[in-house]
């Protein structure tokens, strides 16, 4: 006679059965700039860069500056 499945798993092989997951200590938190930021920051740097470049040959950027400047100290 055939038995039927089981329900719950079965240690056939001869295994030793896994044990319950101990729970480690917490890794701590991520600080400072990883990779991501430090390319990210990269490339904003360089686009900010590539703008100023492109005003001061156009000659807009002189006009704005000093307003600019103005602007930021009140």
């Amino acid at each position: 006679m055939i038995r039927p499945v089981e329900r719950f798993a079965v240690n056939i092989g001869g295994r030793e059965a896994p044990k319950d997951a101990v729970a480690g200590p917490r890794q701590p938190n991520r600080t400072g700039v990883g990779p991501t930021g430090v390319s990210a920051a990269a490339c904003l740097g360089a686009t900010l860069m590539l703008l100023v470049q492109r005003l001061i040959e156009d000659g807009r950027l002189w006009g704005q500056l000093p307003a600019v400047l103005r602007g930021l100290l009140g």
